[in-house]
């Protein structure tokens, strides 16, 4: 009886011991908080890290501890190793690290992963203030989590000696996001695909009756589009951005070194072999770019992409970031890029999308302002109805002096799709496989439109590139009234200075 007491004691003591861990391992975190913990001050000894909430303690096996700090601090020339031995392991999907840096750093963090020790890489830039770094974990679309740290690696990619310090480290439970994610008001509903890298897949206008017929000219969309132009109705939720694979959508792509100048090896794209170009869909095979981080408000989403090299398969993901936040405001989608590069590679100057832009072919008139009195209601606004594919065109680039272009039907004032991207006025434009088989769905059928705002730079690494555009929907008319009322709600001061 004595002997049966005690065994049922153990378990109860263990089960509940184990508790918290089951819990985590079966339920998400109740809210979502994207703010870490940190170690308060002043009361780092050189034994512990926070995680959690709680000291850990550590064994450093690479690298040096600062001592004399207030926070849990560390040197190192080219490598610091931190390993764990957590009292209280949690399962976890999502984690987040509060640290600074004076130097670029790549970062692998290892955890149990069923049963077995995982290891994944992640990048961070140098910081003059505590900043945080979140990361889903690799397997977080395939619902599954972590169960422990083991270790923090990290490696100096500057060329002096690092000072870090670290204030916490966070392990959460977030419920798992759909492929796409959604926002919308009384003027767009948007989509942004996880599966592609969080670039821009879904643009609903929802302040006319925008509809998709075909007819025996084709299929055509516009407002009213089955009583303007009879025929069959193909849909009455119209997504006028083409979806159709990775190099569609609304996205943001670069170009970098072509290995003249490094050891960087190109690949075969089109016949032509390819530079580095992080595309933030993903690459020419399909394959999904890696998401990072995801927030999602009443009126924003918040993307990081770890993207894809357009030209080679997927086990050379790039060594880089994508950031882009999309929101809702003044009747428009403001859109918001940043691009960090920690690959190393000579910077190139040449010509970069910012962005590029994939309309629906049935949009396949190109409008844009080119005169010389910008913003004065000048009526003599440019059209174009033959263009081709932009590959195969030498001569398709086009000066936008009020740094808006449009991709619309082919009636007068025109209903389509406008972009605006200030201080850019270079566009290129292009149409894919013009008048060719319109899927019930435009948005996933092979023929598309195209446009991208050309700036040249060469981008560096270690250095963000930001931008920012908005894009508009409507008449052209109206599409360049939206834009003028509200050209100086973004600047791209940022860039032009890069």
């Amino acid at each position: 009886m004595n002997i049966f007491k005690r065994l049922l004691l153990l378990i109860t003591t263990v089960s509940l011991a184990f508790l918290p861990y089951f819990k985590s391992l079966i339920f998400y975190d109740e809210g979502e908080v994207f703010e870490v913990r940190q170690i308060e001050a002043n009361t780092w000894q050189g034994d512990c890290v926070f995680i959690n909430g709680k000291k850990e303690p550590f064994t450093l096996e690479k690298g040096e501890c600062l001592n004399d700090n207030p926070y849990p601090g560390f040197c190192f020339d080219e490598e610091l190793l931190i390993r764990f031995n957590m009292a209280e392991p949690k399962a976890f999907n999502y984690y987040g690290i509060s640290l600074k840096t004076n130097k670029p750093l790549k970062g692998i963090i290892s955890y149990n992963l069923a049963g077995k020790e995982y290891s994944e890489e992640f990048f961070v830039n140098a910081v003059s203030e505590a900043g945080d770094f979140f990361s889903f974990i690799d397997s977080y679309f395939d619902r599954h989590k972590g169960l422990e740290i083991k270790s923090l690696y990290f490696e100096n990619l500057g060329s002096e000696k690092v000072e870090l310090f670290l204030y916490g480290l966070d392990l959460y439970n977030r419920k798992v996001l759909a492929e796409t994610v959604y926002i919308s008001d009384g003027n767009f509903k948007i989509g942004v695909s996880l599966k592609w890298g969080g670039s821009l897949s879904y643009a609903q206008y929802l302040r006319e009756n925008i509809q998709a017929v075909k007819t025996k000219d084709g299929v055509k969309v516009g407002i009213d589009a089955l009583k303007n132009y009879g025929g069959l109705l193909l849909t009455s939720k119209v997504n006028l951005i083409n979806r159709n694979d990775t190099g569609r959508v609304v996205q943001q792509s670069y170009y970098g070194t072509n290995g003249s100048n490094d050891e960087y090896e190109r690949s075969e794209f089109m016949g032509h072999m390819w530079p580095y170009n992080p595309v933030q869909g993903g690459n020419k095979y399909n394959d999904a770019s890696k998401i990072v981080d995801c927030r999602v408000g009443d009126d924003y989403i918040y993307i990081k992409c770890r993207p894809m090299d357009w030209a080679k398969p997927a086990d050379c993901i790039t060594s880089s970031y994508m950031e882009a936040t999309y929101a809702l405001k003044e009747g428009l989608i403001q859109v918001d890029c940043k691009f960090t590069d920690f690959s190393g590679w000579t910077p190139t100057y040449t010509a970069q999308e910012v962005p590029a832009f994939y309309p629906i072919e049935p949009l396949n008139s190109f409008r844009f302002y080119e005169g010389g009195v910008p913003w004065q209601n000048d009526e003599n606004i440019r059209r174009e109805d033959d263009l081709i594919f932009w590959a195969e065109a030498h001569d398709q680039q086009y000066t936008a002096t009020e740094y808006w272009s449009a991709w619309t039907n082919t009636e007068e004032d025109a209903f389509g799709l406008g972009l605006y991207v200030p201080e850019v006025p270079l566009v290129k434009a292009g149409v894919f496989d013009r008048g060719g088989n319109i899927k019930r769905d435009p948005s996933r059928s092979g023929p598309t439109s195209y446009t991208a705002a050309i700036h040249f730079v060469a981008v560096e690494s270690f250095k963000p590139l930001e931008y920012s555009y908005l894009i508009a929907a409507g008449k052209v008319s109206q599409i360049r009234e939206r834009f003028a009322g509200n050209k100086n709600l973004i600047d791209n001061q940022k860039l032009i200075n890069y």
